[in-house]
């Protein structure tokens, strides 16, 4: 066992990074560069709103003079505050200050009249930037301290931005050096020239700084860490979920393409799949995982080792991978449910958690055992806990501030990584195995009265030996079905009533029956993909299971891995199989014996059809599989791929037990060594060879005799005395006459004499009785098996009447059908026709509702359950200003010298100062006397003179406060150091001191009164607007509208992939207008209801919401614009889920990237952002919906101030502003126009073009005609291309050409169908029969040619040729919540009906194509014979003309085929009928002529005369030894002209020709002669004469003929 786990292990995961590598670009950008680029981004995010210093030691340079930094271009706002009480006036100072400006200089100086409008005229944005310079208030007068003494003071406040904070050390960069220094320089200088009359040079500015820039990183560090603990958690886990994205939809895709439960019937064990699909996920993820988690810790984490925060990223994503299995194993089915129940699920717990914020360790362990995503929203909390209070994190320690320990939630998701895979396996051996009758103790049956039967019970439970020439034993099986789980006793459906049967050990043994019979129910217990009721399978040694890897599976339907190649899949089977898998050589022979040796390394999924029936078959045998289980293998395939299967078989049957089943009879008739018929409730009736069959259960043979006259006018001489003839050698035989010509004689005699003699009596009365011909009919399986189904009424009476001398009696007459009238459907508008499909998704709505519930869901409440974010938030546009303190910068008042007292005596004072604070250095010594009284409160230094200053500073600087004051007395040079941190205050501090130095020693010279300049410092003040609450509700309202659209791809992407669409535009939808405005108007519904319930919430609940009513139509209008987003995106996608998914994502890329936007300009723009604010947006607008509702959103809740004027708050007469709400409802109206065209022309943009082309084209087509017709070296086809271009038929083809990639599809193909024909178009695969459909229907355009319908130009008017034509489509195009009866009511109104004829003509329908009992019942629970009735059905509505049937009853059971036919051929009166086929039997029954195509017509003609072309018989031998084959070969070498059929059975050709070589009645006589062989005569059947055809074309098995067949 431990080698077949590493062998199945190895190879799937080989297997599964195969398949992710066919999409290498793809998975390479989600599973590496997204996650990887979205990790460095976040950890980027925390320098988006930090401006950094450049922090060292500078130079000596002098200030700046204002003149020089202030350009005017932002304005210098000035307000007095003083009311005149300073000694100077403020407009002198101001005066002073502007002396030399430029005239746009002084123009962008202002005055305000006070100070309460400085902020108004300078209001700072999100990033505390405003449009001034700076602004200076001029303070009332300030009485100095007591202790200062007897002084004037003048006052006042300068004032900048907050975010001008920074500064550069090294380059003398920064506002407080560019702005403040020189604006306070100018004041100070003025100041001192009004109070001394003396000029002072401008000081010399030395900064340094005590941090470092690494401790400033540290600090924006720790923010950042703050709020990662608080919510930006939830971005960094959004890094790591897409493993619960992608390994969901991949797991879940294997069980719902079957993948899964074959591999496990086939050997493959639990452990090795689910643990192979976690490593193939995991490593495919994981180096971006590591790399996140690196980055992470050197950016972010930098206190926990790299260690700890790899083993927590990576247990997150292993984790979810875990967790992941669990959740997708309930979505099995629906592979788009799995991966986006399992992504929301994983955001929800991780948002729950990030709620639960007061979890200690046990809490939080519990709820992350439970659910997983949440066990990293906790780790993360535990480490930010370490890291904000600078603690090395240590997994075995509490966090300080939270109290979680790292290691306990560590264990806990070590714990879900295996937990979780293993409660899946368990989830899904309950929900997907097979549940067997347990033979165990009673206590077990009483635990569990069903268990799934494992490979090591089944390996216990063994039975009595078989015997040796048998492979399986059926005793006694049943098999019921519950139908409702709460009903679990009364609502059983039996499939399977006590069945016996014994398989043979080798050959083909091959299940018939009719739907219901149990076939499939049969073969999927024995496969081991269901378990039985009751009963039991043995296998040869006693078995209840055949030995692991002896079983191969071939199932009904493709299973085959997207991605691999042929020897790449039969590789990865054959290693589920066996310990030790087939050899190269050994697959690539099986590839040979397969036909498929020249597609070995071409991709499976590329294959055709056929090709892919052949792979399937091939793993079936690969591993050397003792038993074959076939199911429908050469379904839907063409006759020559099937014949191709055939000999793959049969060259298998003499080593391998094959047991198969069929709905074709002729098949069953060539394949089987033994036939098995079963009846419901899977019955065996009868069992034994073909012939055995035949001539046990058969009536024998029937003689088909053409006259020469009309029957009607003779009825009672010529059939009756010819029918008493008859019984003279045949006294049972009756008589039926299938048309007015033509009469069958049912000998009911197996006799070959008894043939002859009547075939020879025929001949001597030919004149006689008029005939023309006659045809013997040999008893077929098709005639056993219906009659074993259908049981005949009345047998016995037609007995007896047939022994009545009244041979009048013994004459059945066909009765044709009454033609069916329906009314002609009428053209109709497309908004008339949007309505009918607007009526159609309500009525699919009320019993598929739950994508409407959760789209409301989603968008309600993900819009407004988190307004709570902005609970107590200002609701108004300025409702006011956060003021941030003034800060007074003389320094023995300002709080920048710490230790400086704000109360208390000096003395207290002095003895702080003198043990805490830093002295600044002075020179000359006690420079601060200058200052009088308050010096004594500025710690100072001495030192001798300036360079001694400036050595100390360069030595000392990193040990400094506050900085240092020199002054050249003889020169007044004075030169101040300053320390950098505190935004540069401290600059500003030292320069006051400065000044005041200055000012005082000029004073005390001059004798004049002291006075002090007390400059203050504050930054405008910020407007309280709420931010961080506002983008909180943002981000969550912008992802909500991001994925509730998405739900609109959902119907429409299910509806095209379903094929629905195609069925509606072929079948009354005549314009896709009329589609896509339906589907919108379904929609717009619930995009109003949204917008409805979100704004009713918004008004009742909360006060931040601004101009609702044009927030309601900008909500109403993106739900239409992403309604149609969702339509175009669903176009080129190829499932719901990825329509879904790509929906999303691309509106959630256009949601971050506008976000992001935003947030950088607003930190990296200059000061006024308004400008790139608007025109990022009305340039990301143009990318999707998204951001207009947005802009929207910020507008109305005044998010970056957008609903705010310069001055006044906006007002609603100015809301519908294009800066406003005007610019989303603009670009929506006009985005959704683009998109409403996009779709329109994506549909069928190519009408109009059309008709031009084909105006170009017409004229070159029509002179061609002559010379085409001479070209043409087939006779009938060249008639036929004659005879179409003089017809009135109803459908007329000329001519026609198409190609594709310059390889032609279709080349000079002409067919003529008239009404009250069926014309059956064969061809094997490739051939052009679906592109001649295409270019018919007007689904495609040809390059060459005309197609008429009822002579209207398909080409040129494409809508009016279509309401004469229904399409009865290959697939089955039904919406799955609608009933038959809706499906037809839709249809009906499309194609114009009106209401009385409407139901008028649905009863008709339904009572001609026997689906009256059905009409109220949900299509998607109709068989599929019946699916495809109402597919007809719809065809016929609107009584079309012409009516296009592809693959009428492909897959149908044999009963239902022939109750389809006999339906189709009830309806066809009036009308001209096209049907493609791959059944010859269909073709034999329904068409009246026949055109056989392979790119071009090979032959074409009625159906009689193509194969009376190639009369022939066949004999069909029963040989169950080599003796019997050779004595047929004997017996057959002596009929001339006998050669041995191109097929696997054992039959004979006989031509029987006019020419005398032969005669049928010759044929019988040396056939009586046959001893004890088995045999049976049959008359070749169209099968043969199209075999005939396509190998005279030497036309190659799905592929076009070969070079050198070209027209003459």
């Amino acid at each position: 066992m431990t080698i077949l786990f590493w062998r199945q292990f190895q190879i799937l995961v080989w297997k599964n990074w195969v398949i992710l590598s066919r999409h290498i670009y793809l998975n390479f950008l989600r599973c590496l560069f997204l996650p990887v680029a979205f990790g460095v981004f976040l950890q980027y995010c925390q320098k988006l709103l930090t401006f950094p210093s450049n922090f060292g030691l500078g130079s000596p340079l002098p200030i700046p003079a204002i003149i020089d930094k202030f350009d005017g271009s932002h304005p210098l706002i000035w307000a007095d505050s003083s009311n005149g009480t300073t000694v100077i006036s403020a407009d002198a100072i101001m005066s002073k200050v502007v002396e030399g400006f430029t005239p746009t200089q002084l123009a962008g100086v202002k005055k305000v009249a006070s100070a309460s409008d400085i902020p108004v005229a300078c209001p700072q944005t999100l990033n505390e930037l405003s449009t001034c310079f700076a602004a200076i208030q001029f303070n009332d007068f300030l009485e100095a301290p007591a202790d200062f003494g007897d002084i004037d003071v003048i006052s006042y406040t300068l004032l900048s931005d907050g975010a001008r904070a920074t500064v550069d050390v090294m380059k003398h960069g920064g506002d407080s050096m560019d702005k403040i220094m020189p604006l306070q320089w100018a004041i100070d200088q003025a100041i001192i020239e009004m109070k001394t009359g003396r000029q002072f040079p401008p000081p010399l500015e030395l900064p340094f700084s005590q941090d470092t820039n690494q401790a400033q990183q540290a600090g924006f560090l720790l923010n950042f860490l703050i709020g990662i603990r608080q919510i930006t958690c939830l971005a960094l886990f959004i890094c790591y979920i897409g493993i619960a994205y992608q390994l969901p939809g991949e797991f879940a895709s294997e069980r719902a393409g079957l993948l899964t439960s074959h591999m496990k019937a086939m050997g493959l064990a639990d452990s090795p799949r689910i643990i192979s699909w976690h490593v193939s996920m995991t490593l495919a993820y994981l180096p971006a995982w590591i790399i996140v988690a690196i980055v992470w810790h050197f950016c972010i984490f930098t206190r926990t080792s790299v260690l700890l925060v790899l083993v927590t990223h990576v247990l997150l994503g292993l984790s979810l991978a875990s967790w992941s299995f669990f959740v997708a194993t309930s979505f099995g089915n629906s592979p788009q449910l799995a991966a986006i129940a399992t992504t929301l699920l994983a955001m929800g717990f991780a948002i729950i958690a990030c709620i639960y914020s007061s979890a200690g360790t046990l809490e939080a362990a519990i709820f992350s055992v439970f659910f997983p995503p949440g066990y990293y929203i906790f780790a993360i909390r535990a480490i930010c806990g370490f890291e904000i209070n600078l603690v090395v994190t240590d997994a075995l320690k509490p966090d300080p501030d939270n109290g979680l320990m790292l290691f306990s939630l560590l264990i806990v998701a070590g714990v879900d990584v295996f937990l979780w895979p293993y409660l899946a396996v368990l989830l899904e051996r309950r929900i997907y195995d097979a549940q067997n009758p347990t033979i165990r103790s009673w206590s077990r049956w009483r635990k569990s009265k069903y268990e799934s039967l494992s490979d090591a019970d089944a390996s216990t439970e063994t039975y009595s030996t078989l015997p040796p020439d048998t492979a399986i034993s059926i005793r006694n099986l049943e098999k019921s079905f519950r139908t409702s789980f709460f009903r679990r006793k009364t609502r059983l459906v039996t499939a399977i009533a006590d069945l016996s049967l014994d398989i043979p050990k080798y050959g083909i043994f091959v299940l018939l029956g009719s739907n219901g019979a149990g076939k499939t129910t049969t073969m999927s217990i024995i496969a081991g993909l269901l378990g039985r009721t009751g009963g039991s399978v043995t296998f040869e040694g006693g078995e209840a299971r055949p030995p692991r890897g002896t079983l191969g599976i071939v199932p009904q339907k493709n299973v085959l891995f997207p991605g691999l190649t042929c020897y790449q899949t039969l590789r990865v089977w054959s290693s589920i199989k066996r310990p030790i898998g087939s050899n190269e050589e050994d697959l690539i022979q099986l590839l040979r014996d397969c036909d498929l040796e020249k597609k070995t390394h071409s991709i499976a999924m590329t294959l055709s059809g056929g090709q892919k029936r052949k792979l399937q078959l091939a793993i079936g045998l690969v591993g050397g599989s003792h038993i074959v289980l076939v199911d429908e293998c050469t379904s839907g395939i063409d006759p020559l791929a099937r014949r191709a299967i055939w000999r793959i078989l049969s060259s298998f049957r003499q080593e391998r037990t094959i047991v198969y089943t069929t709905h074709f009879l002729d098949e069953a008739d060539l394949l089987a060594d033994n036939i098995a018929v079963l009846a419901a409730p899977g019955k065996l009736v009868a069992n034994g060879s073909p012939v055995t069959l035949k001539t046990s259960l058969g009536e024998g043979y029937s003689v088909q005799v053409k006259f020469s006259h009309d029957l009607a006018k003779n009825i009672d001489d010529l059939p009756g005395g010819l029918l008493s003839s008859i019984r003279l050698f045949a006294p049972e035989v009756y008589a039926t006459t299938p048309s007015s010509t033509q009469m069958s004689y049912h000998l009911r005699s197996k006799d070959p004499l008894a043939v002859e003699n009547v075939l020879l009596m025929l001949d001597r009365m030919k004149d006689t009785f008029g005939i023309m011909s006659y045809d013997v009919i040999g008893t077929k399986i098709e005639d056993i098996f219906l009659r074993l189904m259908t049981p005949v009424k009345g047998h016995e009476n037609v007995k007896d009447k047939l022994s009545s001398e009244d041979d009048s009696q013994s004459v059945m007459t066909v009765v044709e059908p009454e033609p069916l009238e329906l009314t002609t459907g009428q053209p109709r508008a497309p908004w008339h026709q949007a309505l009918v499909i607007f009526q159609k998704r309500l009525l699919i709505a009320r019993r598929s509702w739950l994508p409407q519930l959760l789209l409301v869901l989603v968008a309600v409440a993900g819009s407004t359950v988190p307004t709570f974010f902005m609970a107590g938030r200002p609701a108004a546009c300025i409702p006011g200003f956060h003021n941030f303190p003034t800060i007074p910068l003389y320094l023995p008042i300002s709080p920048l010298n710490t230790f400086s007292p704000f109360s208390g005596t000096a003395g207290e004072a002095v003895a702080i100062l003198t043990t805490n604070t830093t002295p600044i250095l002075t020179t000359p010594p006690d420079i601060t006397a200058a200052l009088g009284l308050s010096g004594r409160f500025v710690p100072t230094l001495n030192v001798a003179d300036n360079a001694t200053l400036i050595q100390y500073v360069n030595q000392n600087f990193k040990n400094m406060s506050l900085g240092a004051f020199s002054l050249e007395v003889t020169t007044s040079n004075s030169l101040f150091a300053w320390e950098t941190s505190n935004s540069g205050l401290k600059g500003s501090a030292m320069l006051n001191l400065g000044t005041n130095i200055l000012l005082g020693q000029t004073l005390q010279t001059s004798e004049l009164p002291t006075s002090l300049v007390l400059a203050n410092y504050a930054t405008f003040p910020l407007p309280d607007v709420g931010l961080l609450p506002a983008l909180k509700w943002a981000a969550f309202f912008g992802a909500a509208m991001a994925v509730y659209t998405a739900f609109f791809a959902l119907y429409v992407a299910q509806e095209r992939c379903s094929s629905v669409q195609a069925m509606q535009l072929s079948n009354g939808l005549s314009n896709p207008v009329g589609l896509w405005l339906g589907h919108l108007l379904f929609d717009t519904m619930f995009a109003v209801l949204v917008a409805t319930l979100i704004t009713i919430i918004f008004a009742t609940t909360s006060n931040q919401f601004h101009g609702l009513g044009f927030f309601w139509a900008v909500l109403v209008l993106y739900g239409i614009d992403g309604a149609l987003l969702a339509y175009c995106i669903s176009l080129v996608t190829t499932s719901p889920l990825s329509a879904f998914a790509a929906t999303a994502a691309y509106e959630i890329l256009a949601f971050l990237i506008y976000l992001v936007a935003y947030l950088a300009i607003l930190t990296f723009s200059t000061v006024d952002a308004n400008r790139p604010l608007s025109i990022a947006h009305f340039i990301l607008s143009l990318i999707a919906p998204i951001p207009s509702v947005l802009r929207a959103a910020f507008v109305s809740v005044n998010l970056f101030e957008l609903l705010c004027d310069e001055v006044t708050t906006t007002t609603p007469s100015n809301l519908g502003s294009i800066m406003r709400f005007g610019g989303p409802i603009l670009y929506l109206v006009v985005m959704g126009c683009i998109l409403f065209s996009a779709l329109i022309l994506a549909q069928s943009g190519s009408i109009m073009p059309r008709q031009l082309t084909c105006q170009r084209r017409a004229k070159p087509v029509t002179s061609r005609k002559k010379s085409l017709w001479r070209r043409s070296p087939k006779l009938d086809v060249a008639a036929e291309a004659r005879a179409v271009s003089t017809s009135n038929d109803v459908l007329r083809v000329m001519r026609v050409s198409k190609a594709y990639d310059n390889t032609k599809a279709v080349d000079d193909v002409s067919l003529g169908v008239s009404r009250d024909t069926i014309f059956a178009l064969l061809g094997p695969s490739g051939a052009g029969k679906t592109v001649t459909f295409s270019v018919i229907s007007g689904d495609e355009k040809p390059d060459k040619g005309e197609i008429y319908i009822n002579g209207v130009s398909v080409a040129r008017q494409p809508r009016v040729a279509r309401l004469s034509l229904g399409l009865c489509p290959q697939f089955t195009a039904i919406d799955s919540q609608l009933t038959v009866r809706e499906h037809l009511e839709v249809y009906a109104r499309l194609k114009g009906l009106g209401r009385a004829a409407m139901r008028r003509d649905i009863d008709r329908l339904m009572e001609a194509i026997k689906l009256t009992p059905y009409v109220e019942r949900l299509a998607s629970k109709l068989s599929g014979g019946n699916q495809r009735k109402l597919s007809l059905a719809i065809a016929l509505l609107g009584n079309p003309s012409l009516i296009l049937i592809d693959e009428f009853s492909t897959g149908v059971d044999v009963q239902m085929k022939r109750e389809m036919w006999q339906t189709l051929k009830d309806v066809a009166g009036g009308k001209a009928i096209v049907i493609t086929t791959h059944s010859m039997e269909e073709a034999t029954a329904l068409a009246d002529k026949v055109g056989i195509i392979s790119k071009e017509m090979l032959a074409i003609g009625e159906r009689d005369e193509l194969c009376d072309r190639y009369a022939a018989y066949e004999v069909h031998f029963a040989t169950r030894t080599r003796e019997d084959a050779m004595k047929a070969r004997m017996l057959m070498s002596e009929v001339p002209g006998a050669r041995k059929a191109n097929d696997v059975a054992n039959r004979y050709e006989v031509p029987i020709r006019g020419d005398g070589c032969l005669t049928l009645a010759q044929l019988f006589r040396l056939l009586a002669n046959k001893g004890n062989l088995e045999f049976t005569v049959e008359k070749a059947t169209l099968e043969s004469v199209f075999l005939k055809v396509v190998n005279e074309n030497k036309v190659l098995e799905e592929d076009s003929h070969r070079p050198g067949l070209n027209i003459i």
